[in-house]
Protein backbone atom coordinates (compact mmCIF):
# COMPACT_ATOMS: atom_id res chain seq x y z
CA UNK A 1 0.00 0.00 0.00
CA UNK A 2 2.56 2.37 0.98
CA UNK A 3 4.08 1.55 -2.59
CA UNK A 4 1.10 2.93 -4.34
CA UNK A 5 0.96 5.89 -2.10
CA UNK A 6 4.22 6.74 -3.03
CA UNK A 7 3.69 6.21 -6.81
CA UNK A 8 0.88 8.05 -6.42
CA UNK A 9 2.10 11.29 -5.15
CA UNK A 10 4.56 10.82 -7.89
CA UNK A 11 2.34 11.16 -10.36
CA UNK A 12 0.61 13.73 -8.32
CA UNK A 13 3.70 15.60 -8.21
CA UNK A 14 4.63 15.31 -12.31
CA UNK A 15 1.24 16.59 -13.09
CA UNK A 16 1.24 20.04 -10.32
CA UNK A 17 4.78 20.32 -9.79
CA UNK A 18 5.17 21.13 -6.12
CA UNK A 19 2.45 19.96 -4.51
CA UNK A 20 4.48 17.82 -2.17
CA UNK A 21 5.88 20.67 -0.69
CA UNK A 22 2.24 23.09 -1.48
CA UNK A 23 0.44 20.65 0.98
CA UNK A 24 3.43 20.32 3.90
CA UNK A 25 3.30 24.50 3.76
CA UNK A 26 -0.10 24.69 4.24
CA UNK A 27 -0.22 21.98 7.27
CA UNK A 28 2.77 23.65 9.01
CA UNK A 29 2.33 27.69 8.04
CA UNK A 30 0.73 28.49 10.75
CA UNK A 31 4.27 27.38 13.12
CA UNK A 32 6.00 30.39 11.22
CA UNK A 33 7.04 32.65 14.11
CA UNK A 34 10.12 34.40 12.65
CA UNK A 35 12.22 34.45 9.52
CA UNK A 36 14.44 31.69 10.50
CA UNK A 37 11.36 29.49 10.75
CA UNK A 38 11.07 30.02 6.89
CA UNK A 39 15.02 29.76 6.32
CA UNK A 40 15.52 26.55 8.55
CA UNK A 41 13.25 24.31 7.15
CA UNK A 42 13.37 23.10 3.93
CA UNK A 43 9.67 22.87 2.63
CA UNK A 44 8.89 26.44 4.02
CA UNK A 45 11.87 28.06 2.60
CA UNK A 46 11.03 26.59 -0.90
CA UNK A 47 7.68 27.83 -1.01
CA UNK A 48 8.28 31.02 0.65
CA UNK A 49 11.32 32.33 -1.80
CA UNK A 50 9.35 30.64 -4.71
CA UNK A 51 6.87 32.71 -4.02
CA UNK A 52 8.15 35.69 -3.57
CA UNK A 53 10.62 35.32 -6.65
CA UNK A 54 13.53 35.53 -4.56
CA UNK A 55 16.56 33.18 -6.17
CA UNK A 56 18.11 30.16 -4.70
CA UNK A 57 21.26 31.50 -4.94
CA UNK A 58 20.38 33.61 -1.85
CA UNK A 59 21.33 30.44 0.21
CA UNK A 60 25.27 31.36 -0.86
CA UNK A 61 24.94 34.48 1.13
CA UNK A 62 25.62 35.00 4.91
CA UNK A 63 22.47 34.22 7.34
CA UNK A 64 21.63 38.16 7.55
CA UNK A 65 21.20 38.84 4.28
CA UNK A 66 19.32 35.93 3.40
CA UNK A 67 17.30 36.81 6.70
CA UNK A 68 17.38 40.65 5.54
CA UNK A 69 15.78 38.81 1.57
CA UNK A 70 13.08 37.10 3.21
CA UNK A 71 12.09 40.11 6.15
CA UNK A 72 11.71 43.25 3.20
CA UNK A 73 9.53 40.74 1.02
CA UNK A 74 6.83 39.36 3.88
CA UNK A 75 5.91 40.30 7.22
CA UNK A 76 5.92 37.21 8.88
CA UNK A 77 2.97 37.77 10.96
CA UNK A 78 0.83 37.31 8.16
CA UNK A 79 1.47 32.97 8.48
CA UNK A 80 -0.98 33.48 10.74
CA UNK A 81 -3.29 34.39 8.16
CA UNK A 82 -5.03 31.20 6.33
CA UNK A 83 -6.04 33.33 3.63
CA UNK A 84 -2.41 34.83 2.79
CA UNK A 85 -1.19 31.08 3.57
CA UNK A 86 -3.36 30.34 0.91
CA UNK A 87 -2.62 32.82 -1.61
CA UNK A 88 1.27 32.20 -0.83
CA UNK A 89 0.91 28.52 -1.76
CA UNK A 90 -0.72 29.64 -4.97
CA UNK A 91 1.71 31.12 -5.79
CA UNK A 92 4.65 28.99 -5.00
CA UNK A 93 2.97 26.35 -7.47
CA UNK A 94 2.19 29.03 -9.89
CA UNK A 95 5.65 29.61 -10.20
CA UNK A 96 6.57 26.05 -10.11
CA UNK A 97 4.26 25.15 -13.08
CA UNK A 98 5.62 27.80 -14.89
CA UNK A 99 9.63 26.78 -14.24
CA UNK A 100 8.00 23.46 -15.41
CA UNK A 101 6.45 24.52 -18.71
CA UNK A 102 9.58 26.47 -19.29
CA UNK A 103 12.30 23.85 -18.84
CA UNK A 104 9.74 21.06 -20.63
CA UNK A 105 9.76 23.30 -23.96
CA UNK A 106 13.84 23.78 -23.74
CA UNK A 107 13.84 19.92 -23.53
CA UNK A 108 11.68 19.98 -26.23
CA UNK A 109 13.89 22.65 -28.11
CA UNK A 110 16.83 20.21 -27.29
CA UNK A 111 15.10 17.72 -29.01
CA UNK A 112 14.41 18.75 -32.43
CA UNK A 113 17.67 20.12 -32.49
CA UNK A 114 19.45 17.13 -32.49
CA UNK A 115 16.82 15.31 -34.43
CA UNK A 116 17.35 18.15 -36.99
CA UNK A 117 21.24 17.67 -37.06
CA UNK A 118 20.57 14.39 -37.63
CA UNK A 119 18.77 15.06 -40.97
CA UNK A 120 21.85 17.27 -41.98
CA UNK A 121 24.22 14.78 -41.58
Amino acid sequence: MATARCYGRQSLEKATPGLSNALAFLGQASSIKTVDDILGNSVNRSVVLTALGIPEQVAFQELRAQEQAVSSRVDVKKFQDPKFVTDMTDQYLLTMQQQSKSSSSSTDLTTLAEQASGLLT
